[in-house]
């Protein structure tokens, strides 16, 4: 069912009105699930189609959808961590969402919050160390390409401390649509400063995305290879 009335604009340049809007889904329990969605021109099949729906959340409070060129911007209130579902919806959320044409299909993602990894993180980025080499951060090797043997390491900058349980990641294969890492948070605090960490390569060849988030909102995608 649609949350609202859905917001007007261009979503993929190609001069025809798309629509963007919020869904609620009610399965008879005491939840209402929020999803961002969007439908969007076809030019495969000269159809308006819809997309995919992403969770916002459970009982959220929305507030806005925009379109800023190509981009879907979402304002809503969610819960502070640790609050229960009887706590009113307090804090402000902002993501951002593109789509993307895929044969006669149109998929919705989410677009990094630029704003959020600034607040935190001066930089981010994956390296590695290579086969048989000691664990020693200042001797990360910065890439995007890795093979058999290596260790995958990823590196943080940043400007204040993350909280504890705050600081999550996420990797998706782009080859097969599926994510081989689910969304984990780090259960300690991450201080300002900088911060390496590498464990042995788990993936196999292919194509693949990292993906931080920072309380539950995306901050960075980091692309990267396994040959």
């Amino acid at each position: 069912m649609a949350f609202g009335i859905p917001t007007k604009g261009d979503l993929n340049n190609d001069g025809i009105v798309d629509a963007a809007l919020i869904l609620t889904q009610n399965s008879g329990g005491s939840g209402t699930f929020y999803y961002a969605a969007a439908a969007v021109y076809n030019s495969k099949n000269g159809k308006t189609v819809g997309t995919n729906g992403i969770l916002l959340g459970d009982r959220i409070a929305p507030q806005n959808v925009l379109i800023n060129g190509e981009t879907i911007v979402v304002n809503y209130a969610d819960r502070n961590k640790g609050e229960s579902m009887a706590t009113p919806p307090s804090l402000g959320i902002t993501k951002y969402f593109g789509v993307m044409e895929k044969g006669e299909n149109e998929t919705l993602f989410e677009r990094p919050n630029t704003e959020k990894f600034n607040e935190y993180l001066k930089e981010a980025y994956l390296a590695k160390l290579p086969a048989g080499a000691k664990f020693d951060p200042s001797g990360i090797i910065k890439t995007t390409t890795f093979t058999a043997g290596e260790k995958f390491c990823q590196s943080l900058s940043m400007k204040k401390d993350i909280p504890a349980n705050s600081f999550g990641s996420e990797v998706y294969n782009i080859d097969t649509g599926e994510i081989v890492q689910s969304k984990s948070t780090f259960p300690q605090a991450l201080k300002q400063g900088g911060s390496v960490g590498c464990e042995d390569l788990q993936y196999s060849a292919g194509k693949y995305e990292m993906k931080l988030y920072i309380d539950d909102i995306l901050v960075a995608i980091l692309p990267f290879e396994v040959k």
